[in-house]
């Protein structure tokens, strides 16, 4: 099953939104959720999803149910591999040097490493302590681990059951229920972690995401091309309601009421409250009836390029964003602009050295390291 060049470019575009949005810059609040309130997450999440079902299926189709297992568990090792060493270069160089320079935007970020070194390299390790900006590869290492499975079941019982399920656990993310069971669960076995350092996201909502990922990469690997378009009546009322988001956002800024209000809470990200999920989905709707399939023109090579080799580029931008973090501190607005521009440069030079290195080992002969840049990168 040959590459999807779309979905490609749609990946580097993720990341080029989230080196802009993580980077401690002034160009961070203007430039983020530029499409509404929709951030690059929901996109990185949906997109890595549809290529696990994409690749997975196609892989069982051609080689075998076996095939399709052993691509997941070393795409799963792979993700796996650079949370660890994301960690390890966030607690071993960032963190020195952020206290060091009395940085608090780094110690903040780590301060239940700060407090329990040893126990919170051991949590972290077993997924359970997420510092921010570090907390969406443990979402994808979760789900991906639950991937095979849910491609199991949809093969035999298909999707409504499955679909209603999520439904019914995003729900219950809604209502606070992630945090209720984490509680719970703390206070029976004596737990000390704060739940807010279990990471951002809360993976009972966030499945909805991953779910509708994994759906729809099903459907374009066992359905005909030319079923995928939505009607027009649907890509417009989805267009309409896209178009309402989007104008909002460059009204009011990031959130729909920004001095505070209950309707925030609808747009929730860490939660994907009903509203920004219905943002997300109406964006993607728009994508599907209304984008070109053949004007392969449209898609900016390097920005498929980028995307090929999403997971080592996503890497890079992390590391040179906490590198950001400990030198120069949060934002800040009094800096010089052309500092911000540097540390942007910086970022984007990290990504496309990823990339470029990607690609370079894959293009060597098949042996054990494009085995594993093959993992890094994506599918093929």
């Amino acid at each position: 099953m040959g590459r999807l060049p779309q979905v490609d470019a749609l990946r580097g575009l993720m990341l080029v939104l989230m080196t802009l949005t993580h980077m401690p810059t002034r160009f961070s609040d203007p430039l983020g959720q530029p499409f509404g309130f929709a951030s690059a997450a929901e996109g990185f999440v949906f997109l890595s999803a549809f290529l696990a079902a994409y690749v997975g299926i196609g892989r069982a189709q051609l080689q075998g149910v076996s095939a399709m297992r052993q691509w997941l568990r070393h795409r799963l090792v792979a993700v796996y591999a650079c949370h660890v060493c994301l960690l390890a270069f966030l607690f071993v160089l960032a963190v020195p040097i952020g206290v060091a320079r009395e940085q608090s935007a780094i110690t903040d970020l780590a301060s239940h490493f700060l407090r329990s070194p040893s126990w919170a390299v051991i949590q972290s390790l077993t997924l359970l302590y997420n510092p921010p900006l570090l907390d969406i590869l443990p979402l994808y290492i979760v789900f991906l681990t639950a991937t095979p499975l849910v491609l199991a079941l949809a093969q035999r019982r298909g999707w409504p059951l499955l679909l209603a399920a999520s439904a019914s656990l995003w729900m219950l993310s809604q209502v606070g229920a992630g945090q209720m069971l984490f509680d719970v669960v703390a206070y029976a076995t004596g737990f000390d972690l704060p739940y807010p350092q279990t990471g951002s996201f809360s993976f009972l909502g966030w499945q909805m995401m991953w779910m509708l990922g994994l759906w729809m990469g099903h459907v374009f690997a066992t359905t005909p091309a030319g079923s995928h378009r939505p009607p027009p009546w649907v890509g417009l009322i989805a267009l309409a309601y896209a178009a309402v988001c989007f104008i909002w956002r460059h009204t009011t800024g990031q959130v729909p009421e920004p001095h505070g209000g209950d309707l925030n809470l609808l747009f929730d990200k860490w939660t994907l409250g009903p509203m920004r999920l219905l943002d997300v989905l109406s964006i993607a709707v728009v994508v599907l009836a209304f984008a070109p399939r053949k004007a392969r023109w449209l898609v900016p090579s390097w920005l498929e390029w980028l995307g090929r080799a999403a997971l080592p580029a996503f890497c890079a931008h992390l590391m040179i964003c906490l590198i950001a973090l400990a030198l120069f501190g949060g934002g800040d607005g009094e800096r010089s602009a052309w500092v911000d521009v540097g540390l942007l440069t910086a970022a984007f030079a990290a990504m496309f050295a990823a990339a470029g290195l990607t690609a370079w080992v894959r293009s060597r002969p098949s042996d054990a390291k494009a085995k594993r840049a093959h993992a890094l990168g994506g599918a093929d």
